[in-house]
């Protein structure tokens, strides 16, 4: 299977595959080019024998070959290595030469210090040490054990691969024409993004970690550019802002604001916005309101069907975001014994508390179910003239889920939109191929983001799907809008 190592592109760009047998050769020769490299200073050694036995030096000649040589060969076994895979990106000059990677179990490419440590823990430890205790005969044994295991393992790993998690992959040129399928995580090596634009906090209804744990993330995965976009709430922002000068990231203030237009609920983010403007104060209080309007709406609806009641303020009192889910209602009522004998949940008796609790939202709660409640949102113009009150730049969201609609995705985009986010943790590549010819045709500002809330429905942080060629696109709204 091959997996691309760059992502979207058109020109010409490399991938990576699993080895094959017919790459044992090339693969010989490049670990016996590397052991070349690595015996070298036995070759010196061997010219000043030569030159003592041909009476050209003295019998003193060979102790100091012998210092000479252990220190050039400790030299050769653990820092050479580590020059040339710095140069290389993570390879012995063998696999350089033959067209060899290392990557780690997770499908990305190993980086050159875990490739240091393989090369090390794998070949110049054991080579010092059963050269020490065992000469060439154990020398010999080692090698020939691991070949065998590198010819049993379907993916041709050696012993160090399976203590390391790593494995050498075949990397090939190919031109990649930007196809239009449908990709699954086992089809697409997914790499993080070094700028996360649409990241949520504990701020947001169903964030997880707190500002300064998301630095932490940030800095652990390589971001460099991060914007934390809570839904209807600007308070991060101040937090962020603090943390960025503490953890040397570039940070851009930011919210993710809801909006309506004509039948459509679409989400708009605004970054580089003034997060003190009273503005979004009130957009906050307001979305709280409406939150609780639904909750009440969604229990009294469901209240009728159950023929009880359900306490509803007790329910919000300690409720951050006045919002109560239909899985919240059904969670209640489906494990307390106040409702046991309501008549509705005896079908729900029998099954586990998760699987009730989700043929209950299904059948009562979801869009075009009975107690389905849709929460009011502000006017599209209303919250484009709130981002352009703030000084920001509104980007169009999940503009994706719009392809389907194109004249009203038109329309929207004209109603003074900057931007798309183009490169979405969830989109496909067919989604993202559309929604960039739409941002060069219309000469707008072009982000990504991962929409990360957790480790919920395994979005990792700075996981965008954006290309690595395409960050620099990215990169130009961002160094536009900051000059």
């Amino acid at each position: 299977m091959v997996k691309n190592d760059q992502g979207l592109s058109k020109k010409q760009t490399l991938k990576y595959r699993y080895l094959t047998k017919e790459d044992g050769k090339e693969l010989l020769l490049a670990y016996m080019l590397d052991l070349c490299i690595m015996l070298s200073p036995m070759m010196i050694w061997n010219i000043i024998m030569l030159a003592v036995l041909g009476s050209l030096l003295s019998i003193a000649g060979i102790f100091i070959a012998d210092i000479f040589v252990g220190v050039f060969m400790v030299f050769t076994l653990f820092i050479l290595n580590a020059k040339i895979m710095k140069k290389t990106k993570g390879c012995t000059y063998g696999m350089y030469h033959f067209g060899f990677r290392i990557i780690h179990k997770d499908g990305k490419m190993a980086t050159s210090k875990m490739c240091w440590k393989r090369e090390v823990f794998g070949t110049s430890i054991p080579f010092v040490i059963l050269m020490i205790f065992t000469n060439i005969f154990g020398l010999i044994v080692y090698w020939a054990i691991n070949m065998l295991v590198v010819c049993i393992d379907k993916h041709h790993r050696s012993i160090i691969d399976f203590f390391t998690k790593t494995c050498v992959v075949k990397m090939e040129e190919v031109e990649d024409e930007l196809q239009v399928v449908e990709e699954t995580k086992e089809e697409i090596v997914e790499k993080l993004n070094t700028i996360d634009l649409r990241v949520h906090s504990n701020f947001s209804a169903q964030g997880i970690y707190n500002v300064e744990e998301l630095f932490q993330m940030a800095v652990r995965k390589g971001i460099k550019t991060l914007s934390i976009t809570d839904f209807n709430s600007a308070k991060a922002n101040a937090v962020a802002l603090r943390m960025s000068e503490l953890y040397h990231l570039q940070y851009i203030p930011g919210i993710e604001l809801s909006a309506q237009y004509r039948n459509h609920k679409i989400r708009v983010l605004a970054y580089f916005i003034d997060y003190k403007n009273e503005l979004f104060t009130t957009i906050e209080n307001t979305s709280l309101l409406n939150e609780k309007k639904a909750s009440v709406e969604r229990i009294r609806r469901f209240e009728y069907y159950l023929q009880m009641q359900i306490p509803t303020e007790q329910l919000l009192r300690n409720n951050r975001y006045q919002r109560i889910t239909g899985k919240m209602i059904a969670h209640h009522v489906l494990s307390r014994e106040e409702y046991v004998h309501c008549s509705i949940l005896q079908e729900y008796r029998n099954m586990s508390l998760d699987k009730a609790i989700d043929g209950l939202v299904k059948r009562y709660f979801v869009k075009g179910r009975p107690c389905y409640v849709e929460v009011e949102c502000p006017p599209l113009q209303d919250i484009l003239d709130v981002v352009s009150l703030s000084n920001g730049v509104a980007i169009l969201a999940d503009a994706a889920y719009l392809l389907d609609e194109k004249e009203i995705l038109e329309e929207i985009l004209d109603c003074g939109i900057e931007g798309i986010e183009v490169f979405q943790s969830s989109y496909t590549r067919s989604m993202m191929a559309s929604l960039l010819q739409i941002a060069q045709r219309k000469k707008l500002f072009i982000t990504c983001g991962s929409n990360f809330y957790g480790e919920q429905k395994n979005i990792d942080l700075g996981l965008c799907r954006c290309p690595k060629d395409a960050e620099s696109l990215v990169k130009l709204f961002i160094d536009t809008r900051k000059d």
